[in-house]
């Protein structure tokens, strides 16, 4: 492609990305603290309100919510310490934020996969806006299809407990490829191996899936890369803390658990089910813009097609074990698959996972060799234009319920419910019973309300952050 036809290729798409963003940004902003929101955030949110703290006072609180949280429930060392800080403590009007800076760190993380992939897989040789363009359209396919965005962007404690530490992951994923072809050595691999401790404290999903990468890896290349066991021995051990960790027991202890063949049985079903679910308008044409993105790679990169002898059957396998491994690990624990912000990470999963396979394929059977540079005319430009369009804009995109909500008044209506909650809790004494009413309804923004009596955990959780205990009055019809 020209230089100027380059230049406006990427500020038409580029454009066309960030307008089917905007809107799920500005819904973010009428989102408000939930539930667990309020039992993670107990004694952050006292020490802020006090005023008499700093950033090492707030750690220092931070880490004692999550020692507690280690030891009384889930037994996970590092998701606790995150959600602690989330950022309503400061003043529920500034929650949002945690939502803004989830999906910026979503677009960076997928850019750091990208770039490594190009630069140590492929050889480098792609200039760095392509692969942002690249990267940031990828991650508009990810939001727009995400399967909860309440759960997975706009709830902080299960967006941050779970989307947060795939992307965590996805940097991982960086790090070992940099390390095992790139030129980030020793470097990358101690990174690698700390991300992997913190992961493994994250959630039990994520923290299995990332054991699965890295056992793959070993078993490729245990041979020229055996110091690929630290992060891989490092993961196991932080896992081995989660699972034999008191919290874990008492966690554990509330659950069904079931059987190894029962557990396999039903992944392998509910997988073939999500599978069927998730091939749809917007995966497909996903797809189909992948392969533009493949000609420009072999025709601009410096391929060595040695690297691609993997069949690609074996690639899919992988994949597929990959996603069967991680959905394992809730069915085992709790008989069923979990909630909405475990479902977007398997969903994730699949959606990167089948990416690289397609692109690994394009590459293996060597369909797009060119010596010259792939040329865009406007005729491919259209195309493509269109196809990012289907993508972004295609009917059941998160764009279209967040600008329902905006337009229908549902987001704004939501948060002036939560706000008359705060404004009347500030003008009653500590220790005090509110009756309200129930929050209006919003699909993107609405977690769950308390409860109708004070001793519910929400309204208990509500209670010990406020000091004013507020219960519901559900209209009986």
């Amino acid at each position: 492609m020209k230089e100027n036809s380059s230049k406006k290729f990427i500020s038409i798409v580029t454009t066309v990305l960030l307008l089917s963003i905007i809107p799920l940004m500005v819904i973010s902003i009428f989102s408000r603290p939930s539930a667990d929101d309020y039992n993670y955030a107990i004694g952050t949110y006292h020490l802020v309100q006090s005023g008499e703290w700093n950033i090492f006072s707030l750690l220092k609180a931070a880490f004692d919510v999550d020692m507690y949280f280690y030891n009384n429930w889930q037994g996970l060392y590092s998701s606790a310490f995150v959600l602690s800080l989330q950022p309503g403590i400061y003043g529920e009007e500034y929650y949002f934020l945690g939502a803004w800076a989830l999906m910026f760190l979503l677009f960076l993380s997928i850019y750091f996969l990208a770039k490594n992939i190009v630069d140590g897989i492929l050889g480098g040789g792609i200039k760095k806006r392509y692969i942002a363009l690249f990267s940031l359209f990828v991650f508009t396919v990810l939001i727009q299809g995400l399967p909860s965005m309440l759960q997975g962007i706009f709830w902080f404690n299960g967006a941050w407990n779970y989307t947060f530490f795939f992307c965590l992951l996805l940097i991982n994923s960086g790090l070992l490829i940099d390390y095992i072809f790139g030129k980030g050595k020793k470097r990358s691999l101690i990174l690698a191996t700390v991300l992997s401790f913190i992961i493994s404290g994250g959630n039990h999903v994520t923290a299995f899936l990332n054991i699965l990468i890295l056992m793959l890896a070993v078993l490729s290349l245990f041979k020229k890369k055996k110091e690929l066991l630290l992060p891989l021995s490092i993961a196991i051990i932080g896992f081995g803390l989660v699972l034999t960790a008191p919290g874990t027991m008492v966690r554990q202890g509330q659950e069904m658990r079931q059987g190894l063949v029962s557990t396999v049985a039903h992944c392998v079903w509910w997988l073939f089910k999500y599978i069927c679910d998730w091939i749809n308008i917007q995966f497909v044409f996903f797809m189909v813009l992948l392969i533009p993105v493949v000609y420009i790679l072999v025709s601009r990169g410096n391929i060595d097609f040695n690297k691609f002898r993997i069949h690609p059957i074996f690639m899919i396998l992988a994949e597929l074990m990959l996603l069967c491994g991680m959905m394992c690990v809730p069915f085992m624990a709790m008989g069923n698959l979990g909630s909405g912000r475990l479902k977007n990470v398997i969903w994730l999963t699949f959606m990167i996972c089948s990416a690289i396979n397609w692109m690994y394929f394009l590459f293996w059977s060597k369909m797009f060799i060119s010596s010259r540079a792939f040329e865009f005319g406007w005729r491919h430009f259209g195309s493509v234009l269109v196809a990012c369009l289907i993508v972004c804009f295609y009917t059941e995109a998160n764009v279209y319920l967040a600008v329902e909500e905006l337009i229908n008044g549902n987001a704004v209506e939501y948060a002036n419910a939560c706000d008359e909650r705060y404004e009347l809790m500030d003008k009653s004494p500590a220790g005090a019973v509110l009756h309200v009413d129930e929050l209006p309804d919003s699909e993107m923004l609405k977690f769950s309300d308390l409860s109708s009596g004070t001793e519910f955990w929400t309204n208990a959780a509500w209670g010990d952050y406020y000091g004013v205990d507020v219960v519901v009055d559900y209209d009986e019809e």
